[in-house]
């Protein structure tokens, strides 16, 4: 794959049907794009540092307005994150935003709708001096749901419920629509894409009923999620000025800062805390809550916030942050830099068994042990709880992605495409390259060939410490004190009667040894930690204790 082709087709399809529209109409018509999707622009890169042999075709600026994203060019790509991003931070350069237009340029007047004529119906002869009856206005066609593929009366076919004739968007040219026949639920349009079948698999996986989804900004949202998740531009700027400046309208005098430096004291401060960008390097890996890092990547991910908008935004608030925060979200941009450009460079080979450096791995594909991960049953709290939170509201955390992905490939030998595959369904901030770099890392056939298999159990205990996380989607364990939520397989028989537990009844027996998921592991240094029952703490000494 030279070309990130799905990106290509469907821009290619979009100017050919803008291209067609305006030569029937007669308008002077033109497109230039702009590359947006990395930090670093790929005119930008140092290929001289990266020791390639073609430095010349390498190093050579773009052609026009379109951005030259062939394999060829980023063959010399180091293949190690940290040699890329020491070149491109010393030596590179981010561009600055390209503002946005004050106002644009009127519409030719070959593409202004035609004026409104209003029209009076003539009375008929027997009631000249009556009122005139308003027309009735045309209704739209009654809608019926239309099955998935597989059930009684699915379509065979993507046009059965499309309404789409003589459509051929390859070409650029129209479709016709008939009025109220578009896919109006999820079922109609997954069987309009030729989906239905992968959508009763997907929610075979997690359990879900994918065909009634509540409407955007209804208010539907899991009132467990991590982050309630409202799309577009202005909701992404509000985000990243809230996480930084800890207001959704940017910084305000005085801005909130640590206890020590809040204008009116500490118990202020515990009620009006800092924000979060300034304990993100302490709070950045925890399993739960909202702020514990930025939530701006399904921003990303979308195009509704570009890399540059992140950093320079960042880059203005460095005398409010302490620069160890700005230097650790900088360094994350770069890794997505960096799994972009591998995607752009190994192209289908991330997408194979074997993965970016081809290694035969005897990969095993058993549907029931991929049932028990994708449908949070593996009976490792921690792991469940993540897989029930992926489901459920299309988010999981960075470090659960990397404890589920740890062991579905390396402890239960499964394909780990079918982890990819999944996370690339339900994702909300999916990116293709980024998803299936980091599935090929945690599957050991990566960029980075160190062993990256966690202890699960003892990962949760780290990062999900009061089990907040696991007490939200795992329910079956609530009655159990917090040692016991982590590790339930480790109650005597007589405290599991205590705690009216009963072994894979209440919650699924490890399908696992639990004991192997105990210990150190990548990342951690020291003995793993200890969790003992402790009284729960109240809201306001949290806050305080984040100070």
């Amino acid at each position: 794959m030279d070309h990130p082709t799905e990106s290509l087709e469907t821009e290619t399809k979009t100017r050919g049907a803008l291209r067609n529209t305006a030569k029937a109409l007669g308008v002077t018509f033109s497109v230039h794009t702009f590359w947006g999707l990395t930090l670093y622009h790929p005119d930008d890169l140092p290929y001289s540092a990266f020791h390639t042999d073609s430095k010349t075709e390498l190093s050579g600026s773009s052609r026009g307005s379109d951005t030259i994203v062939s394999a060829s060019r980023f063959s010399g790509l180091p293949g190690v994150m940290t040699d890329f991003r020491k070149a491109v931070q010393s030596l590179s350069e981010v561009r600055p935003c390209i503002p946005a237009p004050a106002s644009l340029p009127p519409l030719p007047p070959a593409c202004l709708p035609a004026p409104h004529v209003p029209t009076t119906p003539s009375a008929p002869a027997s009631s000249s001096h009556s009122p005139p009856q308003q027309a009735a206005l045309p209704q739209p066609a009654p809608h019926t749901p239309t099955p998935v593929s597989g059930q009684p009366g699915a379509s065979s076919g993507p046009d059965h419920a499309s309404g789409v004739s003589g459509c051929d968007a390859s070409e650029g040219r129209g479709c016709g629509v008939e009025r109220g026949a578009l896919p109006v639920g999820v079922s109609d349009l997954y069987v309009a894409a030729g989906a239905g079948e992968p959508l009763q698999r997907l929610q075979r996986l997690t359990r879900q009923d994918f065909t009634h989804l509540p409407a955007p900004n209804s208010g539907g949202v899991d009132p467990r999620s991590a982050f309630k998740l409202v799309g577009g531009e202005a909701s992404g700027k509000r985000r990243l000025k809230r996480f930084i400046y800890g207001y959704e309208d940017g910084p305000r005098s005085p801005i909130s800062h640590p206890v020590c430096n809040h204008p009116n004291g500490a118990a202020a401060a515990a009620e009006d805390p800092s924000p979060p960008f300034q304990h993100y390097t302490d709070s950045r890996a925890q399993a739960f809550g909202e702020d514990n890092s930025t939530k701006l990547s399904a921003f990303v991910a979308s195009g509704a916030l570009s890399p540059r908008q992140i950093y320079w935004e960042v880059r203005a608030a460095q005398a409010v942050v302490p620069a160890e925060q700005v230097q650790w979200l900088i360094l994350h941009q770069c890794i997505r830099d960096f799994f972009m450009y591998t995607a752009l460079k190994e192209g289908c080979a991330m997408m194979g068994p074997n993965g970016i450096q081809g290694l035969p791995v005897p990969w095993t594909l058993d549907e029931s042990v991929v049932l028990r991960w994708s449908q949070g049953a593996t009976g490792l709290p921690f792991v469940d709880a993540c897989m029930r939170e992926l489901a459920g509201t299309g988010f999981m955390s960075n470090r659960g992605r990397q404890n589920v992905a740890s062991l579905l490939a390396k402890d239960l030998k499964q394909d780990w495409r079918q982890g990819a595959e999944l996370f690339e369904s339900l994702l909300v901030d999916c990116d293709v390259a980024v998803n299936y770099c980091n599935w090929n890392y945690f599957a050991g056939i990566g960029n980075d060939l160190r062993n990256r298999q966690f202890k699960t159990v003892t990962q949760g205990m780290q990062y999900d410490t009061d089990a907040q996380l696991i007490g939200a989607w795992v329910p079956e364990l609530a009655g159990l004190p917090t040692q016991y939520q982590h590790q339930p397989f480790s109650l005597s028989p007589g405290q599991a009667l205590q705690y009216h537990y009963i072994p894979g009844v209440t919650y699924p027996a490890p399908m696992i040894d639990a004991q192997g998921q105990v210990g150190a592991g990548p990342k951690m240094k020291g003995p793993a930690p200890v969790l003992r029952e402790r009284k729960p703490k109240k809201d306001k000494e949290r806050k305080a204790q984040r100070q």
